[in-house]
C-alpha cells in the first residue's frame, strides 16, 4: 500500500501530490497486534506452533476427514452423557481455521477453533504418529508435546481474551460508515478493557487454564514453586515462582506492548488526521469567503 517504489500511496501522489495518506484503522489495529508478536518471542513461538498444528492437521482429505470424523463422534458422547452446550452458532466449526498475517483479526478464528476443537486435533496427531514412521510422525510428536503443555494452554488463552476484546473493535472498525471521532472512541474503549483485564483478570485467566488442562488431562504446576525454563540448568536459572513467570514476564507485559502500540499507532494517527481536518475546514470557509 506505501511502497515508496510502486506502493499505491506512491502512484497516487504521483498524479496528485497534495493528496494526504492515512492508514486503515481496522489496519493500524492489526499492526498493534503484530508488534506485540514479534516482540515477545513466547508469543511468537506460539503462533509459530498453532500454524504448524493448522498445516499439518490441515495436510490432506484424509486428515481432514479423520478430524471431523473424531469431532461428530465427541459431539455425539457428549450429547449422550448430557454435558453439551448448545446454542445459536455453537458446534458448527468442522475444520481449522487458517490464519493470514495480512489479516491478523484471523488469528483469533484459529485459537478458537483450537480451543472447541483440542481433542480431535490431539486424536488425529496420535493417528499421524501411530500410521506414519517418518519425518511427518517426527513432526506430528513435536506439535503434540508442545499443545499438551500448561504454557501452550495459557498462552491460548491469553491471546483469546487479548484478541477477543480486539477483534471486536477490529470488526467495528472495517464499517464503511466509520469516522474518527467514533473510531478513536472503539480504541479508548478497548484500552479500557485492557487496562481492567490488566489489574483484575490473572487469576480468572489461570482459573480457566487450569480447568481446560484438568479437562484434557494437562499437568498444572504449582504457581508458588520456582519456574525453569525447559532445557535451561537449575543451577543457572534466576529464581522466580510459576505464577512471577505468567503474571509479570507474559500477561502484563504483553497487554503493556498491546497498549503501548495502541497509543503509538493511534495517537499519532489521530494527530495527523486532526490537522488534515483543520486543514480541510479553513480551505473550505477560505473558498467561501469568509475569512
Amino acid at each position: 500500500m506505501r511502497g515508496e517504489l510502486n506502493g499505491l500511496k506512491t502512484k497516487i501522489l504521483r498524479e496528485q501530490p497534495c493528496a494526504y495518506y492515512v492508514h486503515c484503522f481496522a489496519h493500524q489495529l492489526q499492526l498493534a497486534l503484530v508488534a506485540v508478536a514479534k516482540k515477545n518471542i513466547d508469543i511468537a513461538s506460539f503462533f509459530t506452533t498453532t500454524n504448524s498444528v493448522v498445516n499439518h492437521v490441515g495436510a490432506s482429505c484424509k486428515r481432514r476427514d479423520a478430524l471431523r470424523a473424531q469431532l461428530q463422534e465427541e459431539l455425539v458422547i457428549a450429547f449422550e452423557n448430557d454435558c453439551l452446550i448448545t446454542g445459536r452458532g455453537l458446534h458448527q466449526e468442522t475444520s481449522l481455521k487458517r490464519a493470514g498475517d495480512t489479516r491478523w483479526s484471523s488469528h483469533y478464528g484459529t485459537i478458537i477453533s483450537i480451543i472447541s476443537m483440542f481433542s480431535s486435533v490431539i486424536h488425529v496427531l496420535q493417528m499421524i504418529i501411530d500410521d506414519n514412521p517418518n519425518d511427518s510422525a517426527g513432526e506430528a510428536n513435536k506439535i503434540q508435546r508442545e499443545m499438551l503443555t500448561f504454557q501452550f494452554v495459557f498462552h491460548l488463552f491469553l491471546m483469546k481474551a487479548i484478541l477477543g476484546l480486539t477483534n471486536d473493535v477490529s470488526q467495528a472498525l472495517q464499517k464503511k460508515d466509520q469516522e474518527i471521532v467514533n473510531a478513536m472512541a472503539l480504541v479508548k474503549s478497548c484500552k479500557e478493557k485492557l487496562h481492567w483485564m490488566r489489574n483484575n483478570g490473572f487469576d480468572a485467566l489461570v482459573e480457566e487454564v487450569s480447568s481446560f488442562c484438568n479437562k484434557h488431562h494437562i499437568d498444572v504446576p504449582n504457581m508458588d514453586e520456582a519456574f525453569v525454563l525447559s532445557g535451561r540448568s537449575r543451577r543457572n536459572a534466576p529464581i522466580k515462582t510459576n505464577r512471577h513467570h505468567c503474571r509479570v514476564e507474559l500477561f502484563i507485559y504483553v497487554i503493556d506492548e498491546q497498549l503501548t502500540e495502541l497509543d503509538d499507532r493511534f495517537n499519532k494517527l489521530l494527530i495527523n488526521k486532526s490537522y488534515f481536518v483543520l486543514l480541510n475546514f479553513i480551505l473550505k470557509t477560505f473558498r467561501m469567503g469568509i475569512f
